[in-house]
């Protein structure tokens, strides 16, 4: 079994995010992926944020000396980092949470990474 990564990530309130994250030593060719972002863990409903492949996230596969690395580039619209709810406390960091599911790749369904999602407070919108 793969456990998950703990991998935090970090946005700004007002901008687009790209975040590319490489996996060395395996082939995601045609898998799917999913990344959720709820208030917490366990969270019920709807998420917050979701990205999936083809709309948020693109997956690339290069072999180097015969090695696979499969990156994932996330790519967060600014319209949905702003759609985030302003529930911490005025002018602070929103702590939500996240996690990264990849479903392929020649080990099933598995919850790669998880974390923090902080997204930044800011003043220039």
């Amino acid at each position: 079994m793969i456990l998950g990564a703990q991998y935090d990530i970090a946005v700004n309130r007002w901008s687009p995010a790209t975040l590319a994250i490489a996996f060395t030593g395996f082939d995601f060719t045609g898998a799917a992926a999913a990344l959720h972002v709820r208030a917490y863990k366990d969270a019920g409903g709807d998420p917050l944020l979701s990205l999936s492949v083809g709309d948020g996230i693109a997956i690339s596969v290069a072999s180097v000396d015969g090695l696979s690395t499969s990156t994932l580039t996330l790519t967060f619209a600014e319209a949905d980092i702003e759609a985030l709810p302003f529930t911490a406390p005025r002018g602070g960091d929103l702590v939500l949470a996240y996690d990264l599911v990849i479903t392929g790749g020649g080990v099933g369904k598995v919850r790669w990474l998880e974390g923090k999602f902080t997204v930044r407070a800011g003043v220039t919108v």
